[in-house]
């Protein structure tokens, strides 16, 4: 289905690519935006607790999964080490959803 304005600028010569930047995208960009960042903070998320449970990245690759494993052992003297990824992630994950909730108004 075309819509009448995107047809008017066809008919006027104006080229593909400008159709798109200048009358398709900036309908689409709050939608494409919110769906980004979510899919971002998916990502993430998904990525470190793979590494938690000991199938993500491996050590040398600095990750805040790994981080959270390699810091376990010293939870008993310094509990907020072991917390400090986690409340990373959680952080993260959080602003990129709160921007994706922004960026639907």
């Amino acid at each position: 289905m075309r819509r009448p304005h995107v047809e008017a600028a066809r008919l006027n010569g104006f080229s593909r690519l400008y159709v798109a930047r200048h009358l398709l995208l900036p309908p689409l960009a709050p939608v494409l935006s919110t769906l980004m960042a979510f899919n971002l903070g998916t990502a993430i998320f998904t990525i470190s607790a793979l590494s938690v449970i000991g199938i993500g990245l491996r050590p040398p690759v600095a990750e805040w999964g790994t981080m959270t494993i390699e810091l376990l052992p010293y939870y008993a003297e310094a509990p907020w080490h072991a917390l400090l990824p986690t409340a990373m992630v959680a952080l993260t994950v959080l602003s990129l959803h709160l921007l994706a909730g922004r960026g639907s108004r």
